[in-house]
């Protein structure tokens, strides 16, 4: 019967593998959260202009479409609507 507590190195490098993945995982969630995060932040201050007012929204919202690749973006932004439809006043 094989010692349960003696690994080969093939099971050591799938333990590191999946320990990478998730990692990579928790990752990708604290980042859209960020981002959504401040995308709700900035919803709320406004630079004044002669004209027109500019919510700080705009530009988090670009900001992720450059930091980010598409699919974190677009869930941040998912991210934000979807907790404007749940009923927080982030809008």
């Amino acid at each position: 019967m094989a010692n349960p507590l003696c690994l080969n190195i093939n099971d050591l490098a799938a333990i590191q593998i999946s320990e990478v993945i998730y990692i990579k995982k928790i990752n990708n969630i604290v980042i859209c959260a960020l981002f959504s995060a401040l995308i709700c932040i900035g919803a709320f201050i406004r630079i004044p202009l002669p004209e027109l007012s500019i919510t700080m929204q705009v530009f988090f919202v670009l900001l992720a479409g450059l930091l980010l690749d598409a699919k974190r973006a677009i869930t941040a932004v998912i991210i934000y609507i979807l907790i404007g439809l749940a009923g927080l006043p982030v809008f």
